[in-house]
């Protein structure tokens, strides 16, 4: 039984706030899980794994050089909410923040566009792979979401948050149905992707907007020396978020690299298992971000710790069945809904659920550490961590497959959160103890 102590209405509203995205992304993940699986039976796993590959790529190349300023704007915003409209800081701090995403945004595109023929030659893409990662860099020049999700966020506007992934999503569930009904090819379905991806950007803008228009938040220019304390944390939270990519979308490409494509498309599917069991955590690392925050600045750091504890034991508990109802079925769901083509990944699927079960839990460690200040720690221990795991995803998937990567995953996720769990420990002992 989990001692709510005195967080009790802290961490009930913390769940009703994370249950609202829950909602939402369990609905929009239902979608976004027929519209995945429809288009795997549909293009074959060939097929198929050219699409993952083409849809990693972008998000690579987004996730390294597009600044998301979302957990900025919460960091130093979360104090900053006007008890009267026209707040000048706040202002200044979302100017930098959106300026931050136009030119990061610009920069990845162009990039990812240049590098594409480069990165091709060298992992052996077809021409097919080729022009849809063009085409792909012109969603990555869209996203300059990262002011407007921390707004949103801030504000406590989690049910637009998660209905924009509905709405994405089901606009994509019916592109795919009309995809297979006209009988299309990969072309069809790489258009359906990036304009879904596309509405959901422009959902999120659109609320961050009324926002700004609601608290009255101009655009505003500032000197170098009054957003240095910005651009700072900025530049170590995105470098870590840089250091993160290998571990969160590299496997399918080694795996495409090592393997084949086919078997790229195969381990899609055990990832998409991940990303629906994600349903439960990520509500709740978006939710609780800003009530970290809004502790550290306040000095309440043990209150944040325990909410950090409690909600992590929640999540495990909620997700380990979870993870468990939806892999050990695969043994008859797979060959049926996905067809032969995807038979023998029952067993990598049953261990990837159990770990991700897992690490959805001890992931709060993750926003916590961040709220109390260790964004340059992270790149630290990520700089120390990810070359091994990259040797262990090659290694291992040579030797073991599938399940070479589900380890390889394991054992990197779970080494992080050990480390920063020491640190805060260690922190924890001249200040505040870690319960």
């Amino acid at each position: 039984m989990i001692n709510l102590g005195s967080g009790t209405d802290r961490l009930r509203l913390l769940f009703k706030q994370a249950g609202t995205l829950f909602t939402g992304n369990i609905f929009a993940g239902a979608l976004g899980l027929v519209a995945f699986l429809l288009t795997a039976r549909h293009l074959g796993a060939e097929n198929f794994g050219a699409l993952a590959v083409i849809t990693t790529y972008a998000v690579i190349v987004d996730k390294l050089i597009n600044f998301q300023s979302w957990q900025t704007l919460i960091k130093f915003g979360a104090g900053m909410v006007p008890e009267r409209t026209g707040s000048l800081s706040l202002s200044r701090l979302v100017s930098f923040c959106l300026m931050a995403d136009l030119i990061s945004a610009v920069a990845a595109a162009a990039m990812g566009f240049f590098l594409v023929q480069f990165v091709g030659a060298l992992l052996g893409w077809s021409e097919t792979v080729l022009a849809g990662a063009r085409w792909f860099c012109l969603v990555v020049l869209c996203n300059v979401t990262g002011a407007a999700t921390g707004l949103l966020r801030i504000a406590g506007l989690y049910r637009l948050l998660a209905a924009h992934l509905v709405l994405a999503n089901a606009c994509r569930l019916v592109g795919v149905a009309v995809g297979i009904a006209l009988g299309a090819g990969m072309d069809w379905f790489l258009w359906v992707y990036g304009l879904s991806m596309l509405l959901g950007y422009a959902v999120i803008m659109f609320g961050g907007l009324s926002i700004a228009r609601r608290w009255e938040l101009g655009l505003v220019t500032s000197t170098y020396s009054y957003f240095k304390q910005y651009l700072s944390f900025l530049v170590w939270t995105n470098l870590s978020s840089v250091l993160t990519v290998p571990v969160k979308h590299f496997d399918v490409m080694v795996v495409g690299a090592v393997l084949s494509e086919a078997a790229a498309g195969q381990f899609k599917v055990i990832r998409q298992v991940g990303q629906l069991l994600g349903q439960i955590s990520s509500p709740l690392y978006q939710a609780v971000y800003p009530f970290f925050s809004r502790d550290a600045g306040e000095g309440k750091t043990q209150s944040g710790i325990r909410l950090a504890r409690d909600s992590g034991y929640l999540i495990v508990v909620l997700a380990v069945p979870l993870g468990l109802l939806i892999s050990v079925p695969g043994i008859w769901w797979i060959p049926s809904v996905l067809g032969e083509s995807y038979t023998g990944l029952v067993a990598p699927l049953v261990v990837f659920s159990v770990l991700s079960s897992l690490s959805l839990g001890a992931g709060v460690v993750h926003p916590l550490f961040l709220s109390l200040g260790f964004a340059r720690e992270t790149v630290i221990i990520l700089l120390c961590t990810t070359p091994v795991y990259l040797w262990l995803l090659w290694y291992l998937t040579g030797v073991m497959g599938l399940m070479g990567v589900v380890l390889a995953f394991g054992i990197e996720f779970f080494s992080v959160v050990a480390i920063k769990l020491l640190i805060i420990q260690r922190w924890g002992n001249r200040g505040a103890h870690v319960g």
